[in-house]
């Protein structure tokens, strides 16, 4: 199993809280945001942590580009940001709005941003790389920079307990059948089951002693968002995260040992690229 903490680079308290989960030993694998207002920090941190295989997580939605604007005028919406989230960017995008070759120049960007740090996996922000211009980019892309696999976020996992966001998990399954059969024909991989969707942001302890028994054989990606609460951090993003709560899960010896009892070993892409 991969868990997988998105967002690493936004915030010097998200950031701490995904390293306390990779160091509490579940949390093996975290995705950079390469215009996080934190990532320097997250990039020195990183390389202290030989045992955290890193990602890109390519965004086009929430804070600033890399890009000057004028360079890629179809993906800013107010002020040079990006859309606040992936319903606008979708509404201008089925609309014929968006420019790929601008996208193209944008995550160009964001791949340099992070300097000469070996990625393993490469996933976005709100799962927009799914969009099938974009996704066909991103073969592209991952090609080009040597990474072996993409999150196909098609959430697998049915669990005893009412999933918060059934209905946008079902829709999002729709995207991810259409790129798995693209998949097919290249040499890129992705897990074998997903789930975070349904609960993005709110993978907190009843969820996870849910899941534990309802894991199929293979390789399982689970997305998370752990995090210390900052009022600040709260306050400048306007996420509905439970960051703390999805931390205490990750960091509760009684959540490690139910996976243990399960049989249940955690690794990450660059461990099973290596295999």
């Amino acid at each position: 199993m991969i868990i997988n903490a998105d967002d690493f680079g936004e915030a010097a308290s998200i950031d701490r809280g995904i390293i306390a989960c990779h160091q509490a030993g579940m949390v093996k694998s975290a995705s950079l945001l390469a215009n996080g207002d934190n990532l320097s920090a997250a990039l020195q941190e990183a390389a202290e942590l030989p045992g955290l295989g890193l990602g890109i997580h390519l965004t086009l939605v929430k804070g600033k580009p890399l890009s000057a604007a004028a360079k890629i005028p179809s993906l800013i919406f107010y002020q040079g940001n990006f859309a606040q989230g992936y319903l606008q960017f979708a509404l201008r995008y089925f609309l014929g709005g968006i420019d790929i070759r601008q996208v193209e120049y944008e995550w160009e960007r964001q791949r340099e941003k992070l300097g000469g740090t070996n990625l393993d996996h490469l996933d976005s922000h709100q799962h927009l790389h799914l969009l099938p211009a974009l996704f066909n980019l991103v073969l592209k892309l991952a090609d080009k920079w040597g990474i072996k696999f993409v999150r196909i976020p098609r959430e697998n996992i049915l669990l005893p307990i009412k999933q918060a966001e059934i209905m946008t998990s079902r829709t999002l399954n729709l995207f991810c059948r259409k790129a798995e059969k693209k998949l097919q024909n290249t040499k890129i991989g992705s897990s074998d089951n997903f789930f975070g969707s349904s609960f993005s942001g709110k993978m907190v302890k009843p969820v996870w002693s849910a899941l534990w028994e309802n894991i199929p054989p293979g390789l399982t990606e689970i997305m998370c968002h752990p995090g210390y609460e900052e009022a600040e951090t709260r306050r400048r993003y306007g996420w509905s995260n439970d960051w703390q709560g999805e931390l205490a899960a990750l960091t509760d010896p009684e959540v490690t040992a139910a996976a243990v009892k399960c049989n249940i070993v955690f690794t990450n892409y660059s461990e099973i690229g290596g295999m």
